[in-house]
């Protein structure tokens, strides 16, 4: 009986043993994926903060875009503005050339006549 009760205690040790390591076990994975489910979180956390840094950097691409599009449009639109009233001055000092002053009335009104026209 008692190498039987020693048996008995040895095996009982030896099973609290196995449930020690166990539980151990059970505990480190419960740890392991405790941590990675943090570091899934905080990933996701980077992946987010990414998207919005590559967001407004495109929205602040886009603005430049626009930005730089008004800019050369009111460049043009000012160019041609400039052409024109050129052309408009040009074409005043060529006609006032083929102009023939006629003479003035008492309001000195003056009158001229293009030997060109009708």
């Amino acid at each position: 009986q008692i190498m039987l009760a020693k048996k008995e205690q040895k095996l009982r040790e030896q099973r609290e043993r196995e449930e020690e390591l166990q539980r151990e076990k059970e505990y480190r994975q419960q740890q392991a994926a405790k941590r990675k489910e943090e570091r899934e979180k905080q990933e996701a956390k980077l992946k987010a903060e990414q998207e919005k840094e590559a967001l407004k950097a495109e929205i602040l691409a886009m603005s430049n875009n626009v930005k730089n599009a008004t800019d050369s449009m009111n460049k043009r639109i000012k160019s041609k503005q400039e052409e024109i009233t050129k052309k408009k001055y040009e074409l005043g000092l060529e006609c006032r050339t083929y102009l023939v002053e006629l003479g003035s009335d008492r309001f000195n009104n003056k009158y001229f006549w293009n030997n060109y026209s009708d």
